[in-house]
């Protein structure tokens, strides 16, 4: 969801090219306008995975009705940094792929798909302080276990990612003029 939402949002202008030079439309809309499809992408695929779940014997808990809002700031964050690498993408042609690229590594260092205590102190403190353990962690307990002791850096890591995305709306707003001289 992070990284599909950077990349979507990411090269959300450089895909509408055409309609920055030749229309007045707000451009944030431009740069936007990739997330619906990616959302619908998302929504069919949870919908898929539910199915899996039920057809292996693997029931949520009913905290799973409140999934849609727990991952509100993960989204968030995708897009704050989305559009952020929109407007640079555009000056910079490849700067979308290459943090993509690293976001894909980084996601290494959060606990998607192995246990959140590693054994190394050193990748103890990468994992702790990283905003995204929390975003993905507190989401997942949640849904299949009904609780999670992780509310407070959920919390944190939320208001993380509305800042990341009231900035990369207000960096977007700062340097939109600058896209269609680059276009």
């Amino acid at each position: 969801l992070f990284v599909g939402s950077v990349s979507t949002v990411g090269g959300g202008l450089l895909t509408q090219g055409d309609l920055v030079l030749r229309t007045s439309v707000p451009k944030i809309t431009l740069a936007l306008a990739g997330l619906p499809m990616f959302l619908c992408i998302q929504l069919v695929n949870g919908v898929i995975l539910c199915v899996l779940m039920v057809a292996l014997g693997t029931i949520p808990s009913w905290w799973s009705v409140v999934l849609p809002l727990v991952v509100l700031p993960f989204l968030a964050l995708g897009v704050g940094v989305g559009l952020i690498l929109s407007v640079f993408g555009v000056l910079t042609r490849d700067i979308t792929s290459m943090v993509t690229a690293v976001l894909n590594l980084l996601m290494y260092v959060t606990p998607v798909i192995y246990v959140q205590k590693p054994q190394h102190p050193f990748l103890q403190i990468i994992v702790d302080y990283n905003p995204l353990t929390y975003l993905v962690a507190f989401p997942r307990e949640l849904f299949f276990e009904g609780a999670t002791p992780h509310y407070l850096g959920f919390f944190l890591a939320s208001v993380f990612g509305c800042v990341i995305l009231m900035l990369g709306i207000h960096g977007f707003y700062l340097i939109q003029d600058k896209v269609a001289e680059r276009l």
